[in-house]
């Protein structure tokens, strides 16, 4: 059970903390609370080193998405158009927002910038 809980981890932290970590599960009562508990951390750990991923993901089905509607509804002809009414514009908008907010992010965020070459 532990080698299969350890799997679930990210190589780079098991290298690092594996064994100290497979020690310490052999000494605790493995309770299905425990378990899930010790599952959630490392689907945290997944996520935050794929964080860069996951944000890009996210703005590039939010820009589909809202092309999508923004096509059915008869605003759009094409993935970038110029907006003549309102709505156009709000659907435009909405277009963008998801990258403007992953710029903004990696702005504060060091860990989406790319690393300085020495």
């Amino acid at each position: 059970m532990i080698r299969l809980i350890l799997a679930c981890y990210p190589k780079a932290w098991r290298r690092t903390y594996g064994e100290e970590f497979a020690a310490l599960l052999e000494q605790t009562r493995l309770t299905p609370r425990v378990v899930l508990d010790v599952l959630a951390q490392a689907a945290k750990l997944h996520a935050s080193a794929h964080r860069t991923r996951f944000f890009v993901g996210a703005a590039e089905l939010m820009s589909i998405g809202v092309e999508i509607v923004a096509r059915k509804m008869g605003l759009a002809v094409n993935i970038v158009w110029v907006p003549r009414t309102p709505a156009e514009t709000v659907a435009l908008l909405a277009l963008f927002a998801p990258w403007t907010a992953l710029m903004i992010r990696a702005g504060r965020d060091r860990s989406l910038r790319p690393s300085a070459r020495s």
